[in-house]
């Protein structure tokens, strides 16, 4: 069947069908190279503009990067102050542990101390006590002196 429809066909209109046919494929093929060469075009005009953009934007990166690692290094630094500090709290607990412990002995001989001046006082107000009795009887004494010379009529002045 194939062969009865190509019977009819010349040598001159075969290469005109294939010239034909070349033709309609080189106007693919050129509309294709338009294609690819509007998209090559619109690629380099992306790259050109990434390339601009990444030269915008690379000192603002750049800035970035650096504080980002400044900041790593200022963190490495307050971490190392922060464990100064903690070692230094520790030290300051042990050290409230012995003066809680100092106080407690301390406040413990203030109450012995307490204890040995209240005994005290009361030995001065007994002895304070003591001594106005013994005013008061060497005064009766004198008073029974003086009575008992008027009444048998020397005053000391007679015995000098």
């Amino acid at each position: 069947m194939s062969e009865e429809i190509t019977k009819d066909f010349t040598i001159n209109d075969v290469m005109q069908y294939l010239a034909t046919r070349f033709d309609a494929v080189d106007a693919r093929f050129n509309a294709v190279d338009a294609r690819f060469n509007e998209t090559d075009a619109r690629l380099t005009k992306l790259e050109t503009f990434a390339e601009d953009r990444s030269r915008d934007t690379r000192p603002m990166l750049d800035r970035i990067v650096k504080e980002v690692a400044d900041t790593r290094v200022e963190l490495r630094e307050v971490r190392a102050e922060l464990a100064e500090v903690r070692t230094d709290l520790g030290e300051v607990k042990v050290e409230l542990a012995e003066v809680k412990t100092e106080l407690s002995g301390a406040v413990a001989r203030l109450v012995r101390v307490e204890e040995i001046v209240y005994g005290l006082d009361r030995k001065f107000r007994v002895f304070n006590k003591d001594l106005l009795r013994l005013q008061d009887e060497q005064d009766d004494l004198r008073e029974l002196v003086v009575a008992s010379e008027k009444v048998g009529g020397r005053s000391e002045l007679d015995h000098n």
